[in-house]
């Protein structure tokens, strides 16, 4: 049961792992580097990768299975994740409560359990040795906001946009189910709007106000989405 006492996370393996970038790659290499060299991929704000329009993209990537998972690399999020769980374990001895649960969704993919095994034991090595990271594979129908509240205080899911209008067909959106749970996703949309670039910002915190009785949105930039440039330089 969610309470005061619950700092447990939800986390989706796309959020960790920048299996855009994998996909493009594989895809075509030239799109990635023209990308990068304009900084147009780090902060893009729709998944459009050169000639492969929002929609096109998204037809190739829900069709997406684990063998892109090889050559993904790890987003920033990783980062943002262990920051997370410090604070989570920190809060967790004031209140008398130090466990922290990380949730991690490996939907859609369909792993065999040494591979889950692996990612679990990869996720505890980035983050703290005492984490509970449970692996599930739940699709956004199964993602409800009742079971959000019992199980979790924070989301990160890089298509927490779509988990939101799927939850509205379904007619799952009540105010104040979810008000207490923090939704951290990227300034990703389905299309442009149509205002000036330098109203983006505003558009995304307007989009949060809207929603704070829904659930508290935290629009984080689409570059701690992606691989960690620095770190790639870093290693070389």
């Amino acid at each position: 049961m969610n309470s005061t006492n619950n700092f447990n996370m939800f986390i989706d393996l796309d959020s960790l792992l920048d299996t855009r970038f994998s996909l493009i790659h594989s895809l075509n290499p030239d799109i990635i580097k023209a990308m990068f060299k304009s900084e147009e991929y780090q902060y893009r704000i729709t998944d459009q990768f050169g000639y492969l329009d929002a929609d096109t993209f998204k037809y190739i990537y829900n069709r997406r299975n684990k063998h892109i998972l090889k050559d993904a690399p790890p987003t920033k999020m990783m980062k943002t994740i262990t920051e997370l769980t410090m604070n989570s374990l920190h809060q967790g001895l004031v209140v008398g409560n130090s466990l922290t649960k990380v949730y991690l969704n490996i939907y859609p993919y369909k792993l065999t359990e040494d591979e889950m095994d692996n990612i679990r034991l990869g996720l505890l090595s980035k983050t703290f040795s005492d984490v509970d990271v449970e692996i599930v594979n739940m699709s956004y129908d199964e993602i409800t906001p009742v079971w959000v509240k019992d199980n979790v205080k924070t989301v990160i899911m890089y298509e927490g946009n779509r988990w939101l209008a799927n939850l509205h067909y379904n007619g799952m959106i009540h105010v104040g189910v979810m008000s207490d749970i923090q939704l951290i996703i990227p300034t990703i949309l389905d299309k442009h709007p149509q205002i000036d670039s330098k109203e983006y910002e505003k558009f995304f915190k307007d989009l949060e106000e809207q929603m704070k009785h829904v659930i508290k949105i935290f629009y984080s930039s689409t570059d701690e989405f992606n691989i960690n440039l620095e770190k790639k330089k870093e290693d070389g």
